[in-house]
């Protein structure tokens, strides 16, 4: 797969939809990529969610607006997709500092928000990461269902929510959870045809008797790129997972990603240390001659 090219596709798809209020399920069905996959690259070459992306845009085209043209506020408002002056309003000035209709009467410089730029990215190459084939397993731990669209901000509250009890020596599942390492893993399990996936905080599962509220999933056979991540969390695996989606994919003439799942892999110890130890785990697949 050209990522770069699937890119491009993406960002022309989004301008030429802009006012439709283009969802992830969308995007990705228009460059043949699960919404979870399209969520991953967009956000690492972007910063924004989707919904982010053209909600700024179209502040910046209304903008403009403001400054070149003779509509009034309110049509530019109905333009921009607001169907209120008051929500319209709202959103530019939590975008701009300003009202529209100060805007309007001093115009100043405002921070380009222009189409996407795709540029052939450098480094990828010199990742820190080895090629591994691993054979099926299972983990057991906490699953919760997410949408892509809300996922970054939602998955740390669910981590803050699973780590209050397992790290609890009253808990009186610490012993299972202790054992099964839950809180080794955070795994996303995308769902096919929509922009739902499962995420699982979790450990090895070695059949034992599992109380009410575990889940057990099995991770087949697959050839993973691991990429190891040393630095604080969350900001040094952040980094690293951009790097990946943003460097190592678009560049690598080898692999490509592969299966519905990835694996972040958490070390024990103190995780605001600067020489923690986690890691991302990818499937991949060599890319057919």
């Amino acid at each position: 797969m050209d990522y770069l090219l699937t890119l491009k596709n993406a960002t022309a798809y989004l301008e030429s939809h802009l006012y439709d209020d283009p969802s992830y399920l969308d995007v990705a069905k228009e460059v043949y990529l699960s919404p979870f996959h399209f969520m991953r690259i967009f956000k690492a070459w972007t910063g924004y969610t989707i919904e982010e992306y053209t909600r700024k845009r179209k502040l910046y085209i209304a903008a403009l607006s403001l400054i070149n043209s003779s509509k009034t506020i309110t049509e530019i408002a109905f333009d921009a997709g607001y169907s209120t002056l008051e929500s319209f309003s709202k959103a530019f000035k939590i975008c701009y500092g300003v009202s529209p209709s100060y805007f309007r009467k001093h115009p100043s410089c405002i921070e380009k928000f222009e189409p996407l730029e795709i540029i052939f990215p450098k480094g990828g190459n010199t990742m820190d990461f080895k090629i591994s084939k691993m054979p099926a397993f299972r983990i057991v731990g906490f699953k919760k269902e997410f949408d892509v669209e809300t996922a970054y901000k939602k998955i740390p509250e669910f981590w803050d929510e699973v780590m209050r009890i397992i790290c609890s020596p009253k808990d009186k599942n610490h012993d299972l959870q202790k054992r099964c390492g839950i809180g080794q893993f955070g795994v996303c399990v995308s769902k096919k045809g929509c922009t739902k996936f499962d995420y699982y905080i979790a450990g090895l599962y070695h059949g034992e008797a599992l109380p009410k509220g575990y889940e057990v999933y099995e991770i087949g056979p697959h050839e993973y790129a691991k990429f190891k991540c040393i630095g604080p969390m969350p900001k040094a695996l952040q980094e690293l997972n951009t790097k990946i989606y943003k460097e190592w994919l678009p560049t690598n003439k080898e692999y490509e990603m592969e299966g519905d799942i990835d694996i972040e892999y958490y070390s024990l110890g103190d995780g605001s240390s600067s020489t923690y130890e986690s890691g991302i785990w990818l499937p991949i697949q060599r890319k057919s001659r």
